[in-house]
């Protein structure tokens, strides 16, 4: 209800979440898209989305929108760890090791990417 009454950023954000964690991953990612379309220049649309995209397989789609999120807030550890994933996925080993060193350099001894990196060799 409080979509139709005031469409807002967090509003799309919440209701995308509540989707994500009913795994209706389509709906997710059309509430994300709308929070995006509110608010593109706001990090969290964008990394919510790429969440989504790298869930259903669109690792392309994903690492773009990473990449806009990092544009808008590069000190967000979570969008440099999963671009790091999504670098990996597409073959860019070299690309995801940097990603995920930085997400440790922002926030020092965070597992996925500490796992990562060495996984990767490249600890």
């Amino acid at each position: 209800m409080r979509i139709k009454l005031a469409p807002d950023l967090l509003a799309y954000i919440d209701r995308g979440n509540v989707y994500r964690d009913n795994e209706q991953l389509d709906r997710a990612a059309a509430d994300y898209g709308d929070a995006i379309r509110i608010a593109p220049t706001d990090a969290r649309g964008w990394r919510n989305r790429g969440m989504i995209r790298l869930f259903q397989g669109d690792n392309k789609g994903g690492l773009a929108d990473y990449d806009k999120a990092l544009q808008y807030d590069p000190s967000d550890v979570f969008s440099w760890s999963n671009r790091g994933q999504a670098r990996l996925r597409l073959g860019d080993k070299q690309g995801a090791i940097a990603d995920f060193r930085k997400a440790l350099e922002l926030r020092p001894g965070l597992p996925v990417a500490h796992d990562a990196l060495r996984k990767l060799g490249a600890l």
